[in-house]
């Protein structure tokens, strides 16, 4: 009689384990990226080529939950800045922490993980001055690894010059601005999800935005067929790079990879499965200009 009892009590704690267990991956796989949209309001007649090769439609991928690691956040700043966070002007509100420390305020987002810091008062870009892209590669590349800024190797890595005043009021370029993209799985990520350095001409860091973070638990989801992705094309729901209105637009290319809309989901952020497609058209200038559109991949 007590061994029956107690395996009644097993089997019901089993299935209240597997009750449970439903319910989370019905949240994990029930939410939606919220997709940023173009400034720009244009528009272009677009169709799903028939011989177009589109990975896993009408199959499965994989949506991942990304880490918040408050502490890892505060060991990175300390580490790159050489700052002791826990000596600093603390203040806080619903969104983030916020540290001065050294000339320079730190910010460290709640619900994300994601953090920031920047120089107050940077001094102006003296008359003359420049720096190599190599230059400013080689002094980013000195931080992320002093910091540890991610675990495995990022192959896109890009340099871009920002312009403003220099102290004798003319307009050039101020810094160099380091940006690297991590993948996940071999694939890109579009969205809120990067690492950017921005190196001023004198060598120092003027600032850095961390905004990316490790996965952490997975689930698989149901991906659209090519029917579907068809009807979303035609619906125009999708966020697309036209700089204005297309004629003759073709997609070429179609690339499963994921997306970081940085917001938080019942408390949680993501990694969504989106289709990238890339396409040509022409303006209303007679010329060809290449675009891109990101469709959510999730039924």
């Amino acid at each position: 009689m007590k061994r029956n009892k107690f395996i009644a009590l097993l089997l019901a704690a089993l299935m209240l384990f597997a009750l449970c267990a439903c319910g989370n991956d019905a949240t994990l796989t029930a939410v939606h990226p919220d997709i940023a949209q173009p400034g720009a309001d244009a528009q272009a007649e677009l169709s799903l080529p028939a011989d177009l090769s589109i990975e896993s439609a009408g199959k499965t991928a994989t949506i991942y939950e990304l880490a918040n690691d408050q502490e890892s956040a505060v060991k990175q700043i300390e580490a790159c800045f050489d700052f002791d966070l826990s000596a600093a002007e603390k203040t806080s509100d619903s969104l983030s922490d916020y540290y001065i420390i050294d000339g320079y305020r730190a910010d460290i987002e709640k619900g994300i993980g994601y953090w920031s810091v920047i120089k107050l008062n940077p001094d102006p870009v003296k008359s003359g001055a420049s720096m190599t892209d190599e230059k400013a590669l080689e002094i980013a590349n000195a931080l992320f690894d002093k910091g540890g800024l991610w675990s495995e190797k990022i192959d896109n890595v890009k340099v871009v010059d920002q312009y403003d005043l220099n102290e004798d009021g003319v307009y050039g370029v101020s810094e160099k601005s380091v940006f690297y993209y991590p993948q996940v799985d071999g694939k890109s990520v579009s969205g809120r999800y990067r690492i950017n350095i921005n190196v001023s001409l004198d060598g120092s860091i003027n600032s850095v935005y961390y905004l990316a973070s490790p996965t952490s638990s997975s689930a698989s989801v149901s991906v659209k067929s090519s029917s579907e992705l068809s009807s979303d094309l035609q619906s125009k729901n999708y966020s697309a790079s036209f700089s204005g209105d297309l004629t003759d637009a073709k997609i070429t290319d179609c690339k499963l990879g994921y997306y970081a809309d940085g917001v938080e989901h019942n408390g949680k952020t993501y990694l969504f499965p989106v289709y990238i497609m890339t396409g040509e058209g022409t303006n209303a200038a007679g010329e060809k200009e290449t675009f891109d559109i990101i469709i959510d991949a999730q039924k």
